[in-house]
């Protein structure tokens, strides 16, 4: 399978500034936030509940526009743009219920809205995420974890180069936990950049750069 994506030049989101209002409250969520992610890099972004993390990914996908600045992924300015042109940068998002993401009756079905791919890697991919008996269930009777593991399957077989995950663990025992994290490290290695979204501290320490969020404000972890 071949795509096509404009050339691969990072992330960068450059003095965004975001306030949600809903009825008389107004909270401010970013003021002036900047960030480059360049182009392979693995980054997980931690941060405690309400921090804004989802809001990040949902600029990044284009599902959220800013009040002021810009957002540009792979040289398209997803922030004008929005999801379409997210999608043309090559963007994979998981959400943490990705339930809104699966349109097949079936695994197998789910699998097989994916152009160009092979017998052999669907096998596979199936084997990686332990979904290789669970070919003909619904997705309605399959668990969390489940659910989450094929809707990754999906972006996996999709070759998208820029994968936002958030919360991907939420469902997911220890052991399925371990087996994501090699598998990311895996595909990483192979060119895939990854920004992964995390609460849990055990996870802070995935990839090759942290970053904390808190406050609306980005540092630097060592």
């Amino acid at each position: 399978m071949k795509n096509n994506f404009p050339g691969h030049t990072g992330i960068q989101v450059r003095h965004v500034h975001l306030t949600y209002v809903w009825r008389a409250v107004q909270r401010v969520i970013f003021k002036g936030l900047s960030l480059t992610i360049e182009p392979g890099e693995f980054v997980t972004i931690y941060g405690d509940n309400a921090s804004g993390k989802t809001s990040l990914l949902k600029l990044l996908t284009g599902l959220q526009k800013p009040d002021q600045g810009d957002v540009w992924v792979h040289g398209i300015n997803v922030s004008v743009q929005g999801v379409t042109g997210a999608r043309e940068a090559g963007v994979g998002f998981l959400s943490q219920n990705p339930v809104y993401q699966i349109l097949g009756q079936t695994v197998e079905e789910e699998l097989d809205y994916v152009p160009g791919v092979s017998d052999e890697e669907k096998e596979n991919i199936l084997n990686q995420f332990g979904l290789e008996r669970r070919l003909k269930v619904a997705p309605q009777n399959l668990s969390g974890g489940e659910r989450q593991r094929l809707a990754l399957a999906v972006l996996v077989l999709q070759k998208m180069p820029l994968l936002l995950l958030d919360e991907p663990t939420s469902y997911l025992d220890a052991l399925q936990v371990e087996n994501l994290r090699m598998y990311l490290e895996k595909i990483h290695a192979k060119g895939t950049t990854i920004v992964h979204v995390t609460q849990y501290p055990e996870e802070a320490a995935w990839g090759t750069r942290t970053l904390q969020l808190e406050t609306g404000k980005l540092k630097e972890l060592a």
